[in-house]
């Protein structure tokens, strides 16, 4: 879209098709107001760009504005497993302090352990019936407001949050790929694809919650070489 400019380096151009030389092959840049809207508007418009062994530079400018951030906002975890994927929360006590309260819909004793350890307050939620699922989501708003919550992350929070959650709140998921690859899927079944597919590389995205499931404003991306030796 408009938000970006494209500087080509090594390709050739045959018949109107542009063809990759190897190497470096073309930058995607992006001015803005801050650099995370600059980066997301990359985000929202690399993946359009493909040909074989493709590989994005995906870091480019993330330290920097990690390195930049002042103010540490008020966060929520929604999770149903372990929340492995934001333990590297829990290694600085800046960054734990962010952490004002785990709200998990399954009993989860490592969980509970985790937030204890860091004195976070922790909140078994059942969810018990569908036909409840309103009252249910009116239930965590009212301890989300409580905790004075700025952001909800759902870290393997395996239920689809209704809009009187991300309406009032800055909601984001994790997400096990790189999307808008393999959206509207979930843990295992991606991996098993991952493998079919011969893919080379692996990665998460962090992503806004919206209405329409995995499709909502790319935040944050990371990927790696896939090796299949982590699924022996």
């Amino acid at each position: 879209d408009n938000t970006v400019k494209m500087y080509y380096a090594n390709i050739q151009e045959k018949k109107n098709q542009l063809y990759t030389t190897g190497g470096r092959v073309l930058n995607m840049v992006s001015v803005d107001n801050s650099i995370q809207q600059a980066l997301e508007n990359i985000y929202n418009n690399i993946y359009k760009i493909t040909y074989n062994g493709v590989f994005y530079r995906r870091d480019i400018g993330s330290n920097y504005k990690i390195k930049n951030k002042n103010k540490i906002p008020n966060v929520a975890v929604l999770a149903s497993g372990l929340a492995t994927s934001i333990e590297g929360l829990f290694y600085d006590d800046k960054t734990s302090k962010c952490i004002k309260v785990f709200i998990s819909d399954k009993t989860n004793p490592y969980l509970l352990d985790k937030a204890s350890s860091k004195n976070i307050p922790y909140i078994h939620l059942p969810y018990k019936d569908k036909q409840q699922d309103r009252k249910y989501y009116e239930t965590m708003v009212d301890f989300l407001r409580y905790y004075d919550i700025e952001i909800v992350i759902l870290c393997g929070y395996m239920r689809i949050v209704p809009d009187i959650l991300f309406n009032e709140f800055y909601t984001i998921n994790i997400h096990p790929s790189l999307l808008p690859k393999y959206k509207n899927m979930t843990g295992d079944k991606i991996h098993q694809l991952i493998l079919k597919n011969n893919d080379k590389f692996i990665g998460c995205t962090l992503h806004q919650v919206t209405k329409n499931v995995d499709e909502g404003r790319i935040l944050l991306q990371k990927q790696s070489i896939l090796d299949k030796r982590l699924f022996d």
